[in-house]
């Protein structure tokens, strides 16, 4: 069964795709710029309604019947005391989620399960974290990643897929 796992943004959404057999076949950010002219609903819009071309993309990877969806959830958690955070960006961004989500599972009929932070990478520092996922990765796996934007999202997804498929434990540790 194919994996689509998906670490949501409001610009950008990193996806990793991994085969039937669960190997990590390719993982990128992308992007859906929304220019300073346009509403935040042009970009839900944008989101709602994914290219042609990622459809292109993600099947040229996967069977089109037997594809699951795992994408992180957001989660609001105590902030540290002062911490100036706007709480609407956590909605802005699971708006964009909600509609991605939706479109990809619409569209390539699968089914969505969502995942918490904690429960697959727990309280790990970034760089840890990337560390531990390029640890967990075979010899090939590392060239199907493709360089732009925010990378820590692109680790975050295969993280999102590693610990979906049962290649990692929470922490992004060898089972």
């Amino acid at each position: 069964m194919g994996l689509i796992a998906i670490d949501p943004g409001v610009r950008s959404m990193a996806i990793a795709v991994f085969h039937d057999d669960g190997t990590m076949v390719d993982a990128w950010n992308e992007a859906a710029p929304m220019y300073n002219t346009e509403s935040f609903s042009r970009l839900l819009e944008r989101w709602g309604s994914p290219s042609v071309r990622l459809f292109g993309r993600l099947n040229s990877h996967l069977r089109l019947e037997t594809n699951r969806v795992v994408g992180e959830r957001q989660v609001v958690y105590p902030g540290a005391k002062g911490l100036k955070t706007n709480p609407n960006d956590l909605l802005d961004l699971a708006m964009c989620a909600g509609a991605f989500f939706s479109a990809i599972c619409v569209d390539m009929q699968a089914q969505l399960t969502v995942v918490e932070p904690a429960e697959w990478k727990a309280q790990v520092p970034k760089d840890i974290t990337k560390r531990r996922i390029l640890e967990l990765l075979s010899h090939s796996e590392p060239l199907s990643i493709k360089k732009g934007g925010e990378m820590h999202n692109v680790y975050d997804a295969i993280g999102i897929g590693l610990f979906a498929l049962g290649r990692a434990k929470k922490g992004m540790v060898k089972p």
